[in-house]
């Protein structure tokens, strides 16, 4: 996949061939991380289409009008990446910014992945920031990857795993959570 910074005269995004990517960082430290991670995940998917990303920082989404335009990205990603320190829980703005891209009730699959740095290795995402977010997941039916979880984001990076979009590769043991099958099950039919 071609890695490419989400621009006004840019090519249509393509469903089925490109997959969006909409990256939401607290410092330019963890900036680093998500960058780390949008270039892993565009070298190792195989498709032929692009990444296509765009970036926005805390600051910049504590904006009003600025959030919602941020809102109407997340809601049309196919990943939305949040990287930051992790800590007891996140600023109001990036909660109100998650509440207007939850609120478009969007039901399609997608996945959040949260990029937490902390100055002490914790077990899973029991409490803080980590919890919030994959309460976020839950609520938008999304995927959801955390560093160090048992979603295990290193391992499906190596095996060159990436959100399913289209006629791109979708192999449900390679993520969290198989979306598609649970919403795509009538109540009538066994879960696989």
């Amino acid at each position: 996949m071609q890695l490419v910074l989400n621009q006004p005269n840019m090519e249509a995004y393509k469903p089925g061939d490109d997959l969006k990517v909409v990256v939401a960082c607290e410092s330019s430290k963890n900036a680093e991380t998500a960058c780390a991670l949008l270039a892993r995940l565009a070298h190792n998917n195989e498709a032929e289409g692009r990444l296509i990303y765009s970036w926005w920082n805390f600051e910049v989404l504590a904006i009003g009008s600025l959030r919602k335009l941020a809102a109407g990205e997340a809601a049309a990603a196919d990943m939305i990446i949040i990287a930051a320190q992790d800590g007891p829980k996140l600023p109001e703005e990036i909660i109100d910014w998650m509440s207007l891209w939850l609120a478009t009730g969007e039901q399609r699959c997608r996945a959040l992945v949260a990029l937490l740095d902390s100055a002490a290795p914790k077990a899973g995402v029991a409490a803080g920031i980590g919890s919030q977010l994959k309460k976020v997941a839950e609520l938008g039916l999304m995927d959801f990857f955390a560093k160090g979880t048992e979603a295990k984001l290193e391992a499906a990076l190596k095996r060159g795993a990436a959100p399913p979009s289209g006629k791109l590769a979708w192999r449900p043991g390679l993520y969290a959570t198989n979306c598609r099958t649970e919403r795509d099950l009538k109540p009538s039919q066994p879960r696989q």
